[in-house]
């Protein structure tokens, strides 16, 4: 009988440690103003955070709405992702992979993950998100979404000039949940 209770117990505790969070680990009332932000090529749209500003990509045309906190140290990009690049219909789990995998390859023998993979609601909407460290050393969150039948990523990060000690991700990655729960068709 103890020899069960074991057995029970391990996979017990290996069901919990493999299973990935589903709930927030960031608040979402952050404080945000009346004014929105819009995509520049969907029909997406964001409340701006108190204390942020929209900027626009004028260089590479990737990002598709950009908020810029207004010490410039820390901003919120989102950008489309192709679906071109998948054969079938992708899931949000492949999305997500997809995300990591490129960031990967970006990032190289420097990639580090900060936390496992989250999946969370909000608006009866699905998110999933990972985190990893800048070049930085200071930690990023990739917030992938379907909205309105398109996908999207939602990366939080601090500018490469940020002091560290002076940074704030959970501060940050709640002011990234805020804004994800104003998303709204403009």
């Amino acid at each position: 009988m103890k020899k069960y209770k074991k057995l029970i117990l391990l996979l017990f505790l290996g069901i919990i440690s493999c299973s990935k969070t589903e709930q927030l680990l960031y608040d979402t009332s952050y404080q945000l103003t009346n004014e929105s932000a819009y995509s520049r090529s969907t029909q997406l749209s964001v409340k701006i955070p108190q204390g942020w500003f929209t900027a626009e990509d004028n260089d590479t045309n990737l990002i598709d709405l950009w908020l810029v906190g207004d010490n410039f140290s820390s901003q919120i990009a989102f950008k489309i992702i192709s679906i071109h690049n998948f054969e079938d219909s992708p899931d949000l789990s492949s999305i997500l992979k997809f995300s990591k995998k490129l960031k990967m390859v970006e990032l190289g023998n420097h990639y580090k993950e900060v936390i496992p993979d989250e999946t969370f609601f909000i608006n009866a909407i699905e998110f999933k998100s990972y985190q990893y460290y800048e070049t930085n050393e200071l930690p990023a969150r990739v917030v992938v979404f379907k909205f309105n039948n398109k996908y999207y990523e939602c990366t939080a990060s601090f500018a490469r000039r940020a002091v560290k000690e002076k940074a704030s991700p959970t501060v940050l990655f709640k002011i990234q949940n805020s804004v994800l729960k104003s998303l709204s068709i403009k």
